[in-house]
Order: structure tokens, then C-alpha cells, then sequence
């Protein structure tokens, strides 16, 4: 448990790299279903509808997803800082107690 404690930032910066890959898939995989549609029911000016709606919900999909995770990795590296500073802080109380104990 220790360990994970230990690790927690850098396994929500991993989560933030997990949620930019699903979402850039999924939002790829949303945008070939107008691409599909649209050009199968009206030929080729469907096709140029089913391209642009692609890029527009792929591109705003991805980004959503980037966005997302940008924020997700912050908060892991919120985290992982705030450990570090603790696990110095702790140093810092050590050093200064037997300081205060060799004054004695």
C-alpha cells in the first residue's frame, strides 16, 4: 500500500496518457460513422458532408480529449510534488529535532 502511496502521481499521470489515447481513438472511431453514412446515402457531395463532419468531430473530440488529460497530468504532478515536499519536510523536522537535542 506504502508503494502506491509512494507512486500515486506518477500513476495519474499514467491514467492522463491512457485517457488521451481512448479518447483520440474513440473520437476517430465517431468521426468514420458520418464519413460512412453520408457518403454511402448521397454519393459524392455525401462524401465531402461525411469528410467534413469526420474532421470536425474528430478534431473536437481530440482536443477535448487533450484538454482532459492536460488537466488529469497537472493534478498527478500536483501530487507527486506534494509528496516530495512532505518527504523533505520530514527530513528537515529529523534534522532539526536532533539539532535541537544536541543543543541540550
Amino acid at each position: 500500500m506504502n508503494n502506491v502511496k509512494e507512486n500515486s502521481g506518477k500513476i495519474i499521470k499514467t491514467i492522463a496518457m491512457i485517457v488521451l489515447v481512448m479518447g483520440v481513438v474513440i473520437s476517430v472511431g465517431s468521426g468514420i460513422a458520418p464519413l460512412a453514412v453520408l457518403g454511402g446515402m448521397l454519393g459524392g457531395v455525401g462524401f465531402a458532408l461525411g469528410f467534413v463532419a469526420f474532421i470536425v468531430v474528430a478534431g473536437l473530440g481530440s482536443l477535448s480529449a487533450w484538454i482532459t488529460s492536460t488537466f488529469i497530468r497537472g493534478f498527478g504532478e500536483i501530487v507527486l510534488y506534494t509528496a516530495e515536499s512532505a518527504t523533505y519536510l520530514e527530513a528537515i523536522e529529523k534534522l532539526s529535532a536532533q539539532d535541537k537535542a544536541s543543543e541540550i
